[in-house]
């Protein structure tokens, strides 16, 4: 069973142990700056992925802004995942689907209607993910990354 746990600043360091991929091609510190980005906006939620009572990942997600400091917000029925990791030994067992699910769920409640993820357009991982789940590509976020759209309704 898959669940998300709020990061709080006693379960914090816990963020340090969990990576997508070999150290050499992962850049530890996205998850201490999304955390940052946690505290910084209440509206960033910075979440542990539990699955069967492990710390599996990671993810940054909260309401859709335009900009990569996050004070322009975009269209509020609009969402973003901003950041999304599972330890390679727990990927490809629907984890991170599962997840996405659960985040749907949570960001319907607070009345968002779209979600949209970004990724390196070099990512094709994190491509075929996404758009096997049913993501869409919509074009090219503010960082020139493949930007994909799905509706929450398909998700939860």
């Amino acid at each position: 069973m898959t669940t998300l746990i709020t990061v709080t600043e006693a379960n914090a360091h816990a963020a340090l142990h969990i990576r997508a991929d070999k150290p050499d091609l992962y850049f530890l510190h996205y998850n201490t700056h999304w955390i940052g980005h946690g505290v910084a906006n209440a509206n960033i939620r910075c979440k542990f992925i539990e699955h069967n009572g492990t710390l599996v990942g990671f993810t940054a997600y909260g309401p859709a802004y335009k900009d990569d400091y996050l004070l322009e917000a975009d269209a509020s029925h609009i969402a973003t995942v901003y950041h999304l990791v599972i330890k390679p030994e727990y990927q490809r067992q629907g984890i991170g689907e599962d997840s996405l699910r659960l985040i749907a769920q949570e960001l319907m409640l607070q009345g968002h209607t779209e979600l949209r993820v970004a990724h390196h357009p070099d990512a094709e991982k994190a491509a075929r993910f996404y758009q096997k789940i049913g993501f869409q590509v919509i074009g090219k976020d503010y960082d020139d990354d493949t930007l994909l759209s799905i509706q929450l309704s398909d998700l939860a």
